[in-house]
């Protein structure tokens, strides 16, 4: 399996598994079910309002079928359902969240790469390419990556995040779930013992664990940086 480094903004570098050809050609095929299964219902539908509006049921076919991808990828944070069931998600090289104008190319150029050699070029593409990019990722400077089930996130270290939420730790991709999970039962004891002098001990040892991990320095109070280590973990393992 290839794999591919990020380099973010703040210099650190995030490692991922790059989406295979069969993995990508598998999520199509689990698309198109959904564009089958969708083309199959509007003509039932059509069929028994007794409409013979051949125009109607074009438009209502071909319209969703067509931007379904754009749509799904900014509704699901990268993903179509065909992505999802696979486990793989359109990520930005830099490290940033990918934006509605990569989505867009993405989704532009998709014609192009369905179009050529019906479809071959993108596979052409992605086998030549080191980043496992067809010719859409190329141009939104984007690719498609492996989403790891062992980071799968446990109601024990879920927290809500807002929609517009800011990450301050990218490296808080160096820590697993049994980290993650001691830093939250560390956050949970100094917030129930705020004046036992163990829970400062405790949130301290905490801190310089998890800081040596992430190779980041943090001048936060412990509580403080936890809490911040632990959202930002959320953060990155979203679905």
């Amino acid at each position: 399996m290839e794999h591919l480094s990020i380099q973010t903004n703040q210099n650190v570098e995030l490692e991922y598994e790059v989406a295979s050809v069969g993995e990508r050609a598998i999520a199509h095929v689990l698309d198109y079910m959904v564009f089958m299964s969708w083309f199959l219902t509007v003509v039932f539908f059509m069929a028994l309002s007794g409409s013979d509006s051949m125009g109607a049921m074009i438009l209502l076919i071909m319209l969703p079928i067509m931007f379904y991808d754009l749509v799904c990828e900014l509704l699901f944070g990268g993903q179509s359902f065909g992505k999802v069931i696979i486990r793989i998600k359109v990520v930005k090289l830099n490290g940033l969240k990918v934006s509605f104008w990569n989505y867009l190319v993405r989704w532009v150029f998709r014609i192009v790469d369905n179009l050529l050699l019906m479809g071959g070029i993108s596979v052409v593409a992605i086998f030549l390419s080191n980043k496992g990019q067809r010719l859409g990722d190329m141009a939104a400077g984007t690719t498609v990556i492996r989403r790891p089930k062992e980071k799968g996130l446990e109601k024990t270290i879920h927290v809500e995040l807002p929609d517009d939420y800011k990450l301050v730790y990218p490296s808080a991709s160096r820590l697993n779930d049994a980290d993650i999970t001691t830093v939250k039962q560390v956050i949970d004891h100094i917030r129930k013992n705020p004046t036992e002098s163990s829970s400062a001990q405790m949130g301290k040892l905490a801190k310089d664990k998890i800081q040596e991990k992430m190779c980041v320095e943090s001048d936060e109070y412990p509580l403080f940086f936890l809490e911040q280590v632990l959202s930002d973990y959320n953060y990155l393992n979203r679905d």
